[in-house]
């Protein structure tokens, strides 16, 4: 007898099994060229962006996302989907919110949310995905 495979939702315990697929999600967007800006976090100095917590409360980028995914001693240690995946969308919101719309940074950001989006879906389902995550936020 076949079984159905139960829904995932965003709301979710990770299970060890899909927290590799997460990591191997973050590590395939560092793999994109898109993707140079958003690897670790901003280095005030090197990029002179010495206004970006003007603008950004909370910053967030891929390679914190990983180290909350691989952790259990760090304090935002991902427990949930959810807690996952709005940190993953907060680095494409700073991304818009800094950046000058059309500039070079703001369009790879758009390229690397459209990426992001797409490896969710594929892994925790389509409209389910978008609705879950609008109504928690």
């Amino acid at each position: 007898m076949e079984t159905k495979e139960e829904k995932r939702t965003v709301k979710d315990s990770i299970t060890n099994e899909h927290r590799e697929v997460l990591i191997n999600i973050i590590d395939d967007l560092c793999k994109s060229d898109d993707s140079v800006f958003f690897r670790e976090p901003i280095d005030l100095a090197k990029t002179r962006a010495y206004d970006y917590f003007r603008v950004v409360a909370y910053a967030m980028d891929l390679g914190t996302i990983k180290k909350n995914l691989i952790d259990p001693a760090r304090k935002y240690y991902y427990v949930r989907y959810i807690d996952f995946i709005r940190d993953g969308d907060l680095v494409w919101k700073n991304c818009v919110a800094y950046n000058r719309k059309g500039s070079p940074a703001a369009r790879m950001g758009l390229r690397m949310q459209q990426l992001w989006e797409a490896k969710l879906r594929d892994f925790l389902g389509e409209e389910e995905l978008i609705a879950d995550v609008e109504e928690s936020q």
